[in-house]
């Protein structure tokens, strides 16, 4: 069972998104996609590449070549799979395709590999700050943070008093070294 992503969601991108599409610039490739175990199935949860939307069944039929979660890269060097690991457990497959046999080289792996470590701490962040409520203050934090303001405000007009003073200084001196011969 493959279910593909929910795309557009109020106009921005999710972070599985960007690592779609940060992989298939990557290995300049036709599609990247980035899949997730999801109880007895994978989840697809982005998709990047021309009409993404419309690939549907060919992209269940890219994660069937895949036998392992890899790394791996199969189908005549048309297809590369590399886990986004975090700590001691696989949070998904980062998957590129290209329609050119023979597309994808041992670098392009090792590349794919070095950023799977990267993907993996994204999604790890993205996971814990989804799941994480919204935090409220509570009295005493909101006093401090209204010190912290008003110190900085304070800090702000304080520099604003002397720095003019000094600037109105410094031009008059300049002005002075000018108008004087040297040897004065």
């Amino acid at each position: 069972k493959f279910t593909l992503p929910n795309t557009g969601r109020f106009g921005c991108l999710s972070p599985y998104q960007e690592i779609a599409i940060y992989v298939r610039e990557l290995l300049q490739c036709d599609y990247a996609l980035v899949a997730v175990p999801d109880l007895e199935s994978i989840r697809i949860r982005a998709v990047a590449g021309p009409e993404a939307k419309t690939l549907g069944l060919g992209t269940a039929d890219l994660i069937k070549k895949v036998r392992d979660w890899g790394p791996v890269v199969v189908d005549e060097s048309r297809l590369i799979a590399v886990p986004v690991p975090s700590a001691d457990r696989v949070l998904g497959i980062l998957i590129g395709y290209s329609a050119t046999p023979g597309a994808f080289t041992a670098a392009d792996l090792e590349k794919l590999m070095t950023y799977g470590n990267v993907a993996g701490a994204i999604l790890a962040n993205a996971s814990v700050e989804s799941q994480s409520p919204n935090r409220r203050f509570g009295a005493e934090e909101l006093v401090h943070f209204s010190r912290l303001m008003t110190v900085g405000e304070l800090s702000a007009c304080f520099a604003h008093d002397v720095v003019n003073p000094l600037t109105l200084i410094r031009t008059q001196v300049r002005l002075l070294q000018d108008a004087l011969p040297a040897d004065h």
